[in-house]
């Protein structure tokens, strides 16, 4: 870690595969992004592949986001602010009497955006560090719903990965005399795995009580994978002293990146068809991944837990407000970094955060919903020397629907 922060966001990307791009949806996302357990029409859930099995018509969603950043650590503090692409999906129903829904997703998996520095000075020799680095790994999805019976729904998507994450540190001297040196690694990952889910709706057969009508159950998981990783290092020796001259290195390696298990459990209740209430808990066991054959020790046991609510409109409302939808939702993530204390290499301090969501779903046209969502919280914390980032995201997202493959009635 840098003993200082500069305007390029959160840090904490610097390590793994950068930061985890967690979007259950763009009607779940100011719901905390449950969604494991929630199941109908209106919205592509893109969390658990067996909640689409709902839809009755073609849904179209994309997402923009905007994130700004306050940073800070025992030196000092920045402002960083950055908006761009969230996502975009589609869902097609073919055979709605069975649940059988087409799916597909374009969405980030991890992004990486930091630049930090700090003035460093060992044996009376004064230099400069800068560490910063971009880009990410981008998920492409195709997968597809169906209904057992009219209570259980399963769903299943393979998901192919790629993308390439640059980071440079360079090393510059107050002294001539030394050389200045920048080295940037370019890590190209790709790969795939599968997320399989199931969803049951109203077990109330199950336990002999209508209270449990309005309950839904899911599962998710998410298959371990290693993801091919080729490693390019590139090395740029500066001047020094009076040899004007520059040494370029460039050497690779490949291997394998680890993506482990991820389970996640979820439910949802309806209160008398006015409002929803939901949960999920995530889980991902990063403790034994390998990086090139080694386990980075920044890597530990990640879980995520979340609770939402969402309140529909009534069905008689004759103004405008009255058909707009309100949410709101809590999370706190143990995310899957640990990181070492500057100052004491013995100590690692784990990153957690914990933030609150709020929005609307803005109706625009007939079936169609301008959904806003909110996000507030920190991620971090200053202890042993390390960043605290407090986070204000805004997440606008359009959901639109069609008919499709719907038989004309004949005259």
């Amino acid at each position: 870690m840098a003993s200082s922060v500069e305007a390029g966001g959160p840090v904490y990307s610097r390590f793994g595969i950068g930061d985890l791009y967690y979007f259950a949806g763009s009607r779940l996302s100011a719901m905390g992004d449950v969604g494991a357990g929630l199941f109908g029409d209106g919205f592509i859930n893109r969390l658990n592949p067996a909640g689409i099995a709902g839809l009755i018509s073609t849904r179209f969603s994309g997402t923009f986001r905007y994130s700004n950043y306050n940073s800070t650590d025992p030196t000092g503090s920045a402002h960083y602010a950055n908006g761009g692409f969230g996502g975009i999906s589609a869902a097609i129903p073919i055979a709605r009497d069975y649940g059988v829904v087409l799916l597909g997703e374009l969405t980030p998996y991890s992004t990486v955006n930091y630049a930090v520095g700090r003035d460093f000075s060992q044996l009376g020799i004064e230099s400069n560090q800068q560490f910063y680095g971009s880009g990410g790994i981008s998920r492409f999805d195709l997968g597809s719903s169906v209904s057992i019976t009219n209570h259980l729904h399963t769903g299943v998507k393979i998901n192919y990965l790629a993308g390439t994450i640059l980071q440079t540190t360079k090393l510059t001297f107050t002294d001539n005399s030394y050389s200045n040196d920048e080295l940037t690694l370019s890590d190209h990952y790709s790969g795939a795995l599968f997320t399989v889910g199931a969803l049951y709706n109203g077990p109330s057969d199950f336990f002999g009580t209508s209270i449990l009508k309005a309950l839904n159950v899911g599962f998710v998981l998410e298959t371990p994978t290693s993801l091919d990783l080729r490693e390019e290092r590139f090395v740029l020796e500066g001047v020094s002293g009076s040899t004007a001259q520059q040494y370029d290195t460039t050497s690779s390696r490949s291997g394998t990146f680890d993506i482990p298990l991820m389970l996640t459990f979820g439910a949802s209740y309806t209160i008398a068809d006015r409002c929803v209430l939901a949960a999920d808990l995530a889980m991902q066991d990063w403790s034994n991944s390998k990086s090139l054959g080694v386990h980075p020790a920044q890597l530990r046991k990640s879980s995520r837990v979340a609770f939402g609510i969402e309140i529909f409109p009534g069905k008689d409302a004759d103004t405008y407000m009255g058909h707009v939808t309100y949410r709101a939702g809590f999370y706190y993530n143990s995310s899957y970094l640990q990181i070492q204390d500057p100052a004491d290499n013995g100590t690692y301090q784990g990153i957690n955060g914990m933030f609150v969501t709020a929005g609307l779903g803005l109706p625009i046209a007939p079936d169609s919903q301008l959904n806003l969502g909110f996000e507030y919280g920190v991620n971090g914390t200053t202890q042993n020397n390390l960043q605290k980032d407090t986070v204000f995201r805004i997440i606008a997202s359009v959901s639109a629907s069609e008919l499709w493959f719907v038989r004309s009635q004949e005259e």
